[in-house]
């Protein structure tokens, strides 16, 4: 509902609450209750409409605002953490490569051959 109106359930739930006791407000003091509902009805949703456009105005700095760029250089900042992470897993993986290499090497060099006969 905030996405749409701006607002909470609760807050919502407040502006209803505060028309209804206005209108019945002035309509306990005696005036024609058609035109106090009308009133009352037509300045709620005025000041409703109001409430909306500030609190979605105030939505849209706060994607687009600093906190947008704060969001993005800390998402950056992760991602390059992440990248140094791999990096230096890849590096030690090419190291145990290496030393598997040379020790597969050796081991071919020291091993007789097969079939050949010592004499």
């Amino acid at each position: 509902m905030k996405r749409y109106l701006g607002m909470d359930v609760i807050d919502l739930v407040i502006h209803v609450g505060i028309t209804g006791a206005v209108g019945a407000f002035l309509v306990a003091t005696g005036l024609q209750e058609e035109i106090v509902w009308s009133a009352v009805l037509t300045i709620s949703l005025i000041v409703l409409a109001v409430r909306r456009r500030y609190a979605m105005r105030g939505a849209r700095t706060e994607l687009t605002g600093d906190s947008l760029a704060q969001a993005r250089v800390a998402d950056l900042e992760q991602r390059l953490t992440e990248m140094e992470q791999r990096d230096y897993r890849m590096a030690e993986l090419e190291e145990r490569l290496d030393f598997a290499e040379r020790l597969l090497a050796q081991g071919r060099e020291e091993r007789p051959k097969l079939g050949a006969r010592e004499t």
